[in-house]
């Protein structure tokens, strides 16, 4: 079978039904383990949702949630547009493994991208992994642009860091116009952006700094973001005042 065949085999799109929630779940969970796994991530399994994660996202979609079947009536391919004014998006999206490279992955997210744009979306995004590079690249001939990077946080729920801190922020000093900053504390980190400027926010060891007590801040120190340190033998940790960088940064977006 052709390509094209395997493609207009294809039945759909049509919207999800109560019904199909369990199929969905099944196919979201085996595509994405097995994109983890082609990654190299061989540990790691994607487990299924809630299924009432499910219904508020087919409700929320509405006919942006769609749904393509085989010619055994399975469940083949899935893709949740949403639309926000005229902004729109994509995902989760995914095609079976063993239905891959036969054309489906471009169907369905055309199909999303029409779709959002008859509905008056003139912005059309999505989100994918960094080190998926056959994922950027296969986005990247649909006509995307890679973008900035999109942070997702996780914590331990049973310990909470405490109120009103963040591990330091290595290029703070120069966004907000002080005339030194400590050296970074870690090669690790995670840049986002900022009205016109670049924030990076170390990560390395971040829980054990977040929850020891701040001292004050040395003599000679100009870092007037902080609200104390944390001392590690010779290294010095800023730790962040998040109610005093919030003023800060306000002011950095109405001057940008």
């Amino acid at each position: 079978m052709t390509d094209v065949q395997s493609v207009r085999a294809l039945q759909g799109p049509r919207c999800p039904r109560k019904s199909d929630i369990a199929a969905l779940n099944r196919l979201f969970s085996e595509s994405f383990t097995d994109r983890y796994r082609r990654d190299g991530l061989l540990g790691v399994r994607v487990p299924q949702l809630n299924p009432q994660i499910w219904s508020y996202a087919i409700l929320d979609a509405a006919e942006g949630a769609m749904l393509w079947f085989d010619e055994k009536a399975e469940l083949i391919a899935f893709n949740i547009a949403h639309r926000s004014g005229a902004e729109g998006w994509m995902g989760p999206l995914a095609v079976r493994s063993d239905s891959q490279g036969f054309g489906a992955g471009k169907m369905i997210v055309q199909a999303a991208v029409d779709w959002l744009r008859r509905k008056g979306a003139s912005t059309v995004g999505l989100e994918t992994m960094p080190r998926t590079v056959d994922n950027i690249g296969f986005y990247s001939r649909l006509g995307f642009v890679p973008q900035y990077l999109t942070l997702t946080m996780t914590g331990d729920a049973r310990q909470r860091p405490k109120n009103g801190r963040l591990v330091p922020l290595i290029h703070l000093g120069a966004l907000l116009g002080v005339a030194t900053r400590p050296d970074a504390p870690t090669e690790t980190a995670v840049v986002t952006r900022c009205g016109a400027g670049t924030v990076a926010f170390a990560v390395e060891e971040a829980d054990e700094v977040l929850h020891q007590e701040p001292n004050p801040l040395p003599q000679g120190y100009d870092i007037s973001w902080a609200s104390g340190v944390v001392r590690e033998g010779d290294h010095v940790t800023p730790i962040v005042d998040v109610n005093h960088l919030a003023e800060r940064l306000a002011h950095v977006e109405e001057r940008s």
